[in-house]
């Protein structure tokens, strides 16, 4: 059983560094600089996402059952959008960062 490692969405961009999507002027999600980071999960930046380690690199964005999350790792259920991070995560933890909620 795998221990849930909890960050806010401030600790989760200052430790992981996400990517600004350069495919796209009109990205989803903007880090604290106004840059867009969050990809499509379809086209080009899906493409662009699964060029990436999807177990190191890629995080998922998603809807869960009491909230939506920021996860690691590529999910296809429930998916929002993609994330894909400077710095890779360690692969033998979870990681979840809960962006809104009950």
């Amino acid at each position: 059983m795998s221990i849930i490692t909890q960050l806010t969405v401030d600790e989760w961009e200052a430790q992981f560094r996400p990517l600004t999507n350069h495919l796209s002027d009109n990205a989803g999600w903007a880090d604290e600089d106004g840059q867009g980071i969050l990809f499509e999960t379809y086209g080009n930046e899906h493409d662009f996402v699964c060029k990436h380690n999807l177990k190191r690199m890629v995080w998922t964005y998603k809807d869960g059952d009491d909230g939506v999350y920021i996860t690691n790792g590529y999910s296809w259920a429930n998916r929002i959008g993609y994330f894909v991070c400077q710095v890779p995560y360690d692969d033998d933890k979870f990681y979840e960062v809960k962006v809104s909620g009950d």
